[in-house]
């Protein structure tokens, strides 16, 4: 009796320690055509660097996020303001450097609204900062990390971006928040980066 009791443990936890390496890619990958390649690829990195699923959390497979973030950091480099503008969902709340104390007591970023694409290109410069520019360049699906129905946070959060569910036939991805807090950049760059300027 203490063999079958014992294997059955062993069979159901080796189901569980299986089901929670794949989390919830093949509903990810029921919604998008994936090749074997990125199948792996995601399987390999579906744990942000807080051990939760992208997949489950973000709603989004490794794959799909690598990709967006290549695209984002390629227009980054190249000062591509319109392309950069295209990939933000309108509005976006944009927090500042500046600070204050609301009447709890805590500290808040001030912040303003972008509304359209024209908008955020002309006021580029100051919310694409140099902290937010090296913040994308050294992002990485191991130093990122993902709130359940918020998104994919780089560094501590000051640059989110998530998956709209506004598209019901295809999965989009948008920034939806940033942040040029600079002293948060700089603690967050000086641990993570590591590319000479």
């Amino acid at each position: 009796m203490k063999k079958i009791i014992a294997f059955l443990f062993c069979f159901v936890y080796s189901i569980s320690v299986n089901a929670n390496e794949v989390g919830c890619l093949k509903d990810r990958w029921s919604e998008i055509e994936s090749n074997k390649k990125e199948k792996t690829f995601d399987t390999k990195f579906d744990l942000d660097k807080d051990k939760r699923n992208y997949s489950c959390d973000g709603y989004l497979t490794p794959s799909g996020i690598n990709d967006f973030l290549s695209k984002l950091k390629k227009a980054t480099s190249k000062g591509d303001v319109k392309q950069i503008a295209k990939m933000v969902r309108y509005p976006i709340k944009i927090g500042l450097d500046e600070t204050f104390v609301d009447k709890n007591g805590h500290q808040k970023h001030k912040f303003f609204t972008v509304r359209n694409e024209d908008q955020f290109v002309s006021r580029y410069d100051e919310i694409m900062t140099e902290g937010v520019r090296d913040i994308i360049q050294c992002s990485s699906l191991s130093n990122m990390f993902v709130m359940p129905s918020q998104g994919i946070f780089m560094a501590n959060g000051e640059f989110i971006f998530s998956r709209n569910f506004n598209f019901e036939d295809q999965v989009v991805i948008n920034i939806v928040s940033i942040t040029s807090g600079v002293e948060s950049h700089k603690k967050w760059l000086s641990k993570h980066c590591t590319f000479e300027k």
